[in-house]
């Protein structure tokens, strides 16, 4: 074990994605820190938020004799095995958009039965893990009561920056209890975000700050740069069009001609059930129609993220889709293709991570009265959706279900944006403390 340890604290990590091995020799990568208890278990599974295959050739750069097998292949393992010592470490991936959704709902299942209500910000961090949940690896181990067994199950969660469960319990990447049934939590167990994220959320938060909006310290912030895999710019460029062209039908467009300005570019395929379902009613609401009409927000969040819309809207604003209409509908799809320049994660992700916020602080300002923030609802809502969409793979009915009152039937297993209220202190005084200790400085 002396020196499993040794050479798991002296080896460096992947800072990033797993998937590139010429990121193995980064010089700023994490250490493996030391598993913090014990683990006589033979199998958990292993949650992760990322969509990259994981690289089980990390682990021989960790332990020094360990070998690793794939099947079917190295480069799209569905079963890998890990040979070290008197281990024979079992792993199974599972990236089947039903199965992880099936894993969700069982987690969240979980989640219920646990005594969250005491635990809520671990609580409503698995949340959003379980919203962002992409892979599961089932992991067995031949001989659970082997001393090394805990360290390599610890190590290859801290790799893949993943949670376990075990059982009726969440751990953390050290082993360490995250959520239990009797409450029975470690203090110091803490899910594993990369660096990035966590910086992401300080920049957000201090620009609310700034602007003197409400911040909720305890929100989890969105996935890392190294997690995320956007959708293809050729999909997002086709739900940006059926978006705008249906949101005008509700100021500027009859029904039909928003159907025969898609078919002119070839995407009618595009319009999802729920919008089909509108195109053909002729008697539609007014609610239903003031809500069509607010998707162009959504739409225009989509083209900034292509680049093909030149800033993102801050939602005290209204987004200017007038003049982009002008600019996109008299030229083919192939001519828009050819334009576009699409925005880097990075990018997307700080609006991602500033709007979801955004989101919860407009909620909480009719709950607790707090003076106006200048928060458009419908816009901050509508860009939050398009964002998710892009950075999921949920499809675009079940996320605008959970808004549009005419298909709130329709609902989701997973909300778009937990919103939780606080339970430590009090936003409004915080934001103040803040703010002054940001003019003193």
């Amino acid at each position: 074990m002396k020196r499993l340890v040794s050479v798991l604290m002296g080896s460096l990590l992947l800072a990033g994605s797993l998937s590139a091995p010429s990121v193995l020799a980064a010089p700023a990568a994490p250490r493996v820190s030391k598993a913090a208890f014990p683990l006589p278990v033979d199998s958990c599974q292993l949650y992760l938020t990322q969509r990259q295959t994981p690289d089980p050739d990390i682990i021989p750069q960790l332990l020094q004799g360990a070998r690793v097998s794939y099947k079917p292949s190295r480069t799209n393992w569905q079963t890998a095995e890990i040979r070290y010592g008197t281990q024979l470490i079992k792993l199974r991936r599972v990236s089947d958009y039903g199965q992880v959704q099936n894993e969700k709902v069982s987690l969240s299942n979980l989640l219920k039965r646990l005594n969250v209500s005491q635990n809520p910000v671990p609580g409503l961090e698995l949340e959003q893990k379980n919203y962002y949940l992409r892979q599961v690896v089932y992991i067995t181990s031949s001989d659970p009561d082997d001393p090394d067994w805990p360290q390599l199950l610890s190590a290859i969660a801290q790799v893949w920056r993943g949670t376990l469960r075990y059982r009726n319990e969440m751990l953390d990447p050290r082993l360490r209890v995250l959520l239990a049934p009797a409450n029975d939590v470690d203090p110091t167990s803490a899910l594993a975000y990369f660096p990035s994220a966590l910086a992401r959320r300080e920049r957000s938060e201090r620009l609310l700050i700034q602007r003197k909006i409400p911040v909720y310290k305890n929100y989890p912030p969105s996935l890392a740069e190294e997690e995320l895999v956007l959708r293809n710019s050729k999909d997002v460029l086709k739900r940006a069009l059926v978006l705008m062209v249906l949101s005008s039908t509700s100021t500027t467009l009859t029904q039909t001609e928003g159907y025969n300005l898609l078919k002119k570019w070839g995407i009618t395929h595009e319009i999802s059930p729920k919008e089909w379902e509108y195109l053909r009613n002729p008697d539609l609401s007014a609610e239903a129609i003031s809500y069509k009409n607010w998707e162009f927000e959504s739409a225009y969040a989509l083209f900034w993220a292509l680049g093909l819309a030149p800033k993102a809207t801050f939602p005290t604003e209204i987004s200017d889709l007038k003049s982009l209409i002008k600019r996109v509908e008299s030229r083919s799809f192939d001519q828009l293709y050819a334009q576009v320049n699409m925005r880097s994660p990075s990018q997307i992700l700080d609006q991602l991570d500033l709007y979801q916020r955004m989101l919860w602080a407009r909620a909480e300002q009719d709950k607790r009265e707090w003076p106006e923030l200048g928060i458009q609802p419908h816009v901050v809502l509508q860009w939050n959706l398009a964002l998710l969409w892009l950075t999921s793979r949920d499809n675009w009915d079940d996320l605008s279900a959970l808004r549009n009152p005419e298909t709130s039937r329709a609902q989701p297993s997973q909300p778009a944006a937990p919103q939780v209220t606080p339970t430590e202190g009090d936003p409004v005084e915080e934001l103040e403390r803040e703010l002054q200790e940001l003019d003193q400085g």
